[in-house]
């Protein structure tokens, strides 16, 4: 449930680094380019400590391995789709937010 400080924090670090190295703030382009990257990272950690909590005594994996039906495969694709837009999406804009505030920071 705190997944979204992993997509704030990884935009804001990300747009404070691409801003001390290139001197201005990243585009838009840039910034889902970046994002795209840090999704796939973001995803890859969600999953490994998806399955560790699932592995964990009363984790529920039991119950998700014997109940495995089409229907469960569909709705658990589409949550990764949906997941993976989010963070996408949302670490390309505190990219963009991160880049900005950090040039604004040394100048003012």
């Amino acid at each position: 449930s705190l997944s979204h400080i992993v997509v704030m924090g990884a935009g804001m670090w990300a747009g404070i680094y691409f801003a001390k190295r290139a001197g201005r703030p990243a585009e838009w382009r840039e910034c889902f380019r970046i994002g795209a990257v840090l999704m796939v990272v973001q995803i890859a950690l969600s999953t490994v400590l998806t399955f560790g909590f699932m592995l964990l005594p009363g984790g529920g994996f039991d119950e998700v391995t014997s109940n495995l039906s089409m229907g469960l495969l569909v709705t658990l694709a589409v949550l990764l789709v949906v997941t993976s837009l989010i963070y996408w999406v949302g670490t390309a804009a505190f990219l963009r937010m991160g880049s900005k505030s950090a040039l604004k920071a040394t100048k003012g």
